[in-house]
Parts: C-alpha cells; structure tokens; sequence
C-alpha cells in the first residue's frame, strides 16, 4: 500500500505529455528540467556521478525523501537541475543505454559530443568527458604537415574533426565549443582552416547551415583577427626575403 505524503507537502500535478525518456515505472527519483521531467533511479545516478551521491546524501538523520522535499511526483521526490534540458536527456540515455558509448570508429553527433562535455564537467562524470575529448581530437601527424596541404590545396577541405558529425562546414560550432571547455589543442589548425578557407564576411557576421546560425563567439573572433594579422605579416617578410637581388647572377 502506498503511503500518502506528510501534510503540507506540495505534490506536483504533471501531465504525462511532460515526461521524456527515460520515465521508468521503477524509478525512485524526478529530476525536473526546463519544466519536464524523467523519472529514473538515485542508485544509477550516483554510481556515474559523485555531485549526483553528494546531493542525495544530504538526508538528515532520522528524515524521509518524502519528509525532506518539497515537490511529490508520484511519489518519488523531485529534484529540480537548471540545465538544458536536451542535454540532460542525452545523459540519461547514456547512463542506461551503452550504445550511446560509441567504438573510437564510429562518428557522434555533435550534440552528443556537447552535452557530455557539459554534463561531464558539472556532474564530474569522467566517462563522459573522456569520449567528448577523444572526439575533439584532430587525429593527424603533425600540425604543421597538415597546414603545408591547406595551404597547398588552398581549399581548407581536410576534415579536422572526423569524429563529429553534425558540424557546420567552417567548424565554428566545434571551436565555439572547444574555446568554452578550455580545450585549446585543437583550436590553432582549426583557426587556420578557417583563414584561408572561410570567406571573411562569414567570420565578420555569421552564415546559416541547416536552419541554424553560425557565428564565431567574440573569444574566437579576436583569436581570428589576431591569427590572420601575424599570417599577413609573415607572408610579407617571406616575399621580401625571397626576392630575387638586383645583384644575383
């Protein structure tokens, strides 16, 4: 038999057209985002993260989870997370479904790659940001034999990211990402592609791609400007340096 909730706890009217995937009947816990919810287990939820452990054991001695919350859905307390709520979704999914754990082979969306940096980092799952990261790598010899083949080729057409898919053509979501993640590896060949292969109007203003808007975040701009300036720079003292002398035989 059900117990009813203590007097004077809220319990949450929610329509099901508000539970997403993963809602399971077994689940022991409602995380609440952006004003839907998924019903999962406290026990899955801590075994991935230790933020996720903390927050359910901080249960007073001698207190109930129906005691201590202030929202019943259910039954099952409710803990509101202010993140984006497709993120959210995309960790779950990961935490019960392995497939989501992708072989280094195959290729991930972006929107995977991000939301496991962005989870990964604030719930300290490991796990996830180790795939984000393998990802993000540029799996090449060397930077500078790459560049020498764009500058070549003039086309920038190399494919930097192969593990992503779902990118805009000149990768300014990927190193908007990679700028706000802190990680700056892989930014200097991207930045590099993005000179010579991405007309500048794109980089002053931005370019649509598949209905979204692309633009380089102001970080990301400034690196552009500063990168393109030294690139100019540099091919003038090598014109000037390899200007055949009057003198010359």
């Amino acid at each position: 038999m059900t117990s009813e909730p203590s007097e004077g706890t809220p319990v949450a009217q929610k329509t099901e057209s508000n539970h997403l995937d993963p809602w399971l009947d077994d689940g022991n816990i409602v995380l609440a985002v952006q004003e839907k919810y998924f019903r999962v287990h406290r026990s899955i939820l801590s075994s991935y993260s230790a933020v996720f452990k903390d927050m359910f054991d901080c249960t007073k001695p001698g207190e109930s989870e129906g005691e201590r919350s202030e929202e019943l859905i259910e039954q099952c307390p409710v803990i509101h997370l202010h993140d984006v709520v497709t993120e959210v979704q995309i960790m779950l999914k990961a935490m019960y479904d392995r497939s989501y754990s992708l072989p280094y082979y195959e290729k991930a969306p972006l929107s995977i790659v991000s939301a496991f940096l962005h989870v990964g980092e604030k719930y300290d799952i490991q796990w996830f940001i180790d795939e984000a990261k393998a990802r993000l790598r540029c799996p090449f010899e060397s930077t500078l034999s790459v560049a020498a083949k764009m500058t070549s080729s003039n086309t920038g057409t190399f494919t930097l990211f192969p593990g992503i898919t779902g990118g805009d053509p000149h990768n300014f979501l990927v190193m908007n990402l990679l700028r706000k993640m802190g990680l700056k590896s892989p930014l200097p060949l991207a930045m590099y592609q993005c000179i010579i292969a991405c007309p500048w109007i794109h980089v002053i203003d931005s370019y649509g791609f598949q209905g979204s808007l692309c633009m380089l975040s102001h970080r990301n701009f400034k690196s552009w400007v500063l990168m393109k300036k030294i690139l100019e720079q540099f091919r003038i003292r090598l014109a000037q340096g390899l200007r055949v002398s009057t003198n010359c035989v």
